[in-house]
């Protein structure tokens, strides 16, 4: 019997769910003699064979289609954790971008960190025409849906020319090749995955570094939305393969620590991933160094940057970052946007 995925119906939703399912196929080998799930398991030679996907079209799809822009990312998630509920699906896949700071109780999930770490892969791109040298000139025309990208396009780019741009990443690339924009802001993770150039550990570290291949690029130095490039799975507690789901993905817990740390700040300043906020993060607490959180706020025609540094874990470096956030004013900054 095959198990069941929940996703969205996208190609780059698909391929997350391709590679949640080769994670889990190759990790379970060092369970597989504890219990009937992983029985289930063995019938299935290729992790390809072992698994269909329920794709679902949610409300956010729907949303997006009609050109819409700022609205809960929640819409992405409920259509999706509804499929889970009613049993439908063993488990689902998410970009942990879109899911909710308030995660639904009646689910356990899982934040998957990207192989690699956080050695800038979740980084966004700025990515130009072929046509075009990759530097930034402030007259281009410069593509992006997200409030937060045309905020650091407005404020540290100093782009005169930003516009909106909709649809999923096939149609932008499209757009952009076809001249309607010079330039357009993606996430690192993302394209990578489409491209077939998944992020993998590699045997020497400055092979993370190689560039993308056929894409005409350079990486941003800003501060990615919570989440970004990362993925998520979710399931319920009773579900027929809720134990080799916890086993595989359970020790992800203890690398995404700056996830948590970042969808709890949100949840302090009543902020979303559809906020004008972006953080950076490292967890130190598991090699004895210090841990730092930091982030950067836009509002309409300023922005500032903020953080906080702690040899006593993750915890209190958000804490302080968060102390810092609100005494320059950052509230006041995202408030602007309301």
């Amino acid at each position: 019997m095959k198990i069941k995925v929940a996703s969205r119906g996208s190609k780059l939703a698909l391929i997350q769910v391709k590679e949640i399912m080769h994670k889990l196929f190759l990790r379970k080998y060092i369970y597989e003699d504890q219990g009937p799930s992983y029985e289930m398991f063995k019938e299935y030679d290729n992790f390809e064979n072992a698994y269909e996907v329920e794709t679902i079209t949610t409300k956010g799809d729907k949303l997006s289609a009609l050109g819409k822009k700022q609205f809960d990312k929640l819409n992405f998630v409920s259509d999706v954790e509804k499929c889970l509920l009613d049993g439908d699906a063993d488990f689902a896949v998410h970009s942990a971008k879109d899911f909710p700071s308030e995660a639904n109780k009646d689910l356990k999930y899982h934040i998957i960190d990207n192989d690699g770490g956080s050695l800038s892969l979740n980084d966004d791109i700025l990515i130009f025409r072929n046509s075009l040298e990759p530097i930034f000139e402030r007259s281009m025309k410069i593509g992006t849906s997200s409030l937060r990208r045309k905020m650091y396009a407005k404020h540290v780019l100093r782009a005169k020319n930003i516009h909106d741009l909709n649809g999923n990443i096939d149609t932008r690339l499209n757009k952009l090749e076809s001249g309607e924009f010079d330039c357009i802001v993606l996430s690192e993770a993302g394209i990578r995955r489409l491209f077939n150039q998944t992020i993998h550990i590699p045997e020497y570290k400055e092979e993370l570094d190689e560039p993308i291949k056929n894409l005409n690029y350079k990486r941003l130095k800003s501060c990615p939305a919570v989440g970004q490039g990362r993925l998520l799975v979710q399931y319920k507690s009773d579900n027929r393969f809720a134990k080799i789901i916890k086993d595989c993905f359970e020790i992800e817990d203890d690398f995404t620590g700056e996830i948590h740390a970042m969808r709890y700040f949100l949840n302090k300043i009543n902020a979303d991933c559809n906020s004008a906020i972006g953080f950076e993060a490292h967890d130190g607490s598991h090699s004895g160094r210090v841990s730092f959180f930091k982030g950067q706020v836009f509002g309409l025609n300023s922005f500032i940057e903020f953080e906080g540094w702690s040899e006593d874990g993750m915890d209190l470096a958000a804490e302080l970052a968060l102390k810092d956030f609100i005494e320059k004013g950052g509230k006041d900054l995202l408030d602007e946007h309301n």
